[in-house]
């Protein structure tokens, strides 16, 4: 789910929570696909919600009225199972940063390692080649 519309929802109700039913605004710009979205979260039991058009408004005059033409006929509020799927979402994502992370780190001390196995088996090689030269100078004196 990460990154996703749906944790991007949850993300959203969970940031704007106080117990009330929230309009999401400002994630999706395809209201229709932001709708089966909310939809899906519903029957997952991630979120609650309330159409928009079965609450009264009330215009000036105090007269309720009622909006049936609004791209988004939804309020919304996260569950506490929602809650929980965000959070074991966001370690996830957390969890698997810091392995990236790890991996580059470990790459680059692998790296460094083997120029390091390459460095010192040179100079062991050049230490040898020096012995022999010490050990032929020595045997053609006797």
């Amino acid at each position: 789910m990460k990154k996703t519309l749906e944790y991007k929802i949850l993300k959203y109700l969970f940031e704007n929570d106080n117990n009330e039913f929230v309009k999401i605004v400002g994630i999706e710009k395809d209201s229709v696909l932001l709708n089966e979205k909310i939809v899906e979260l519903k029957e997952l039991n991630l979120i609650e919600y309330e159409l928009v058009s079965d609450k009264p408004k009330f215009d000036n005059n105090g007269e309720p009225f009622k909006n049936f033409f609004t791209k988004n006929p939804y309020l919304c509020k996260i569950t506490f199972k929602g809650k929980k799927e965000l959070y074991k979402t966001e370690k996830e994502i957390i969890d698997f940063e810091l392995a990236e992370k790890t991996l580059g780190k470990f790459k680059r001390t692998q790296i460094i390692s083997i120029l390091g196995l390459i460095i010192s088996g040179s100079l062991l090689i050049l230490k040898l080649i020096e012995w022999s030269g010490i050990l032929q100078s020595t045997s053609c004196k006797y």
